[in-house]
């Protein structure tokens, strides 16, 4: 349910910024943005799909074994994470948003988003990695999760 909840919430804020790059594209050389534009919006929805379809993992197997309370710290810590990634996306379109606005400080914005977005989704490997360390610790092979 959180991650349904995390991809309707990144959906959002692509739609979002998609508005803000047919703002740009509306400014006199706001084409010269597109390439740049472009990046973050394929970094954006990548992370999308990759919430989307990611595999439950560890939703699966609470019934079967018991998971102690630091394998679920490690889990619940990184859904925080990802709960975060949502908050600092509204922050960076927020500043996105401003520098269209003032005509100011555009490229580094946008500069600035790119990063974000390849941080989120760098982030969201790091799942595949406590999954695979769970099971690991679990005794689970990877078929079961």
């Amino acid at each position: 349910m959180l991650r349904d909840y995390i991809a309707g919430e990144v959906a959002k804020r692509i739609n979002r910024f998609a508005s803000m790059e047919k703002a740009l594209l509306e400014m006199d050389g706001g084409l010269m943005y597109m390439s740049k534009t472009r990046s973050v919006k394929t970094k954006l929805q990548t992370y999308h799909d990759r919430i989307s379809a990611a595999v439950p993992g560890y939703s699966g197997f609470f019934d079967a074994i018991k998971v102690g309370d630091a394998e679920l710290e490690k889990l619940y810590s990184f859904d925080e994470a990802q709960v975060r990634y949502v908050e600092r996306l509204d922050d960076a379109l927020a500043q996105l948003n401003e520098a269209i606005t003032r005509k100011v400080g555009i490229d580094e914005t946008i500069a600035s988003l790119d990063a974000l977005a390849a941080e989120a989704n760098e982030a969201f490997s790091l799942r595949e990695s406590v999954l695979t360390n769970l099971d690991k610790t679990l005794g689970v092979s990877g078929s079961d999760s």
